[in-house]
């Protein structure tokens, strides 16, 4: 399971042009970034370094008012997105590319209706 930086910065480029998001779109995105094969081991390993499941993360980030729950739905707080823009900062560039390309490849199965 990825780290919570990298849970966060998937929320900041998810929710760039909106307010809410659904747990399955963060899971949905790092999986396709898994399949476009970033070959960069320490990609993979920033993917998969905590082991926390992302709903935990979730849950930690409701408790620090950086989103509300919302249903099945979440909702980016102005502290979160805050928080959530230096998450993807901090992340670096090669990371930025490998989950921004994942989110692409996401709209783009999507617009095809293949998810």
């Amino acid at each position: 399971m990825p780290s919570p930086e990298v849970v966060g910065g998937v929320i900041a480029l998810i929710t760039a042009d909106r307010d809410d998001f659904k747990a399955e779109l963060i899971n949905t995105i790092i999986e396709l970034t898994y399949e476009l094969d970033c070959e960069e081991k320490f990609i993979i390993e920033k993917l998969a370094s905590s082991g926390k499941p992302i709903e935990e993360t979730l849950e930690e980030f409701v408790a620090n008012g950086y989103i509300q729950k919302n249903g099945d739905k979440y909702l980016v707080t102005q502290e979160g997105r805050k928080v959530f823009k230096k998450m993807w900062v901090d992340m670096g560039v090669l990371m930025e590319a490998c989950i921004s390309g994942g989110y692409l490849y996401y709209l783009l199965r999507k617009r095809a209706g293949l998810i």
